[in-house]
């Protein structure tokens, strides 16, 4: 029986994508990259046999992607689980709302939200504030019915105001006096 290139595509691409997704829970960050990288260079060099035709070269290749958006979807250099909220910040005392803000690493448009938080927060300095990674506090935002980010919640003795998307700091000051 002769082994040809197109089936050991076909048989290495699933198990390198699979060893890059072990590695990315069970080893160092860096070494995890590391793994991930070695093997889409592999697959890469495989599919790129002359032997390897067709659909063996797709799923090659396709397998080598999936390995290098594998390092992107590394959260910032940090494997395991995170705590919630990862972030606190200001303390104006007992009885001041708390805005709690849920974001991605990946979101384009949390930057841009978390900017406007800390104007706010340094203009009124009537709140606190918590971060919530999303991939980590999944049940944190769902308690507030949160799928996607940004989404904000500003919790008062009052009232409980929730907002998603890019909230201007005008928006978050008035949430807070409604709140409190």
């Amino acid at each position: 029986m002769k082994i040809t290139p197109g089936s050991v595509v076909f048989a290495s691409s699933p198990l390198l994508v699979l060893l890059s997704l072990l590695s990315a829970y069970f080893l160092h960050p860096y070494l995890a990259i590391g793994v991930m990288f070695a093997s889409a260079i592999i697959l890469f060099r495989l599919s790129n046999r002359a032997e390897a035709k067709g659909t063996a070269r797709i799923v090659g290749y396709s397998c080598a992607f999936a390995c290098l958006l594998l390092i992107a979807a590394l959260p910032s250099g940090e494997i395991g689980a995170k705590p919630c909220p990862d972030a606190r910040v200001g303390f104006p005392g007992d009885g001041a709302p708390m805005l709690k803000y849920f974001y991605s690493p990946f979101c384009p448009y949390c930057p841009a939200q978390e900017s406007e938080i800390s104007r706010s927060q340094y203009y009124s300095e009537s709140f606190q504030v918590e971060k919530y990674d999303i991939r980590y506090c999944k049940n944190d935002a769902e308690k507030f019915g949160f799928s996607a980010t940004p989404c904000i919640a500003m919790v008062g003795k009052n009232a409980t105001i929730k907002r998603c998307g890019l909230v201007g700091k005008e928006d978050i000051a008035r949430m807070a006096i409604e709140a409190s």
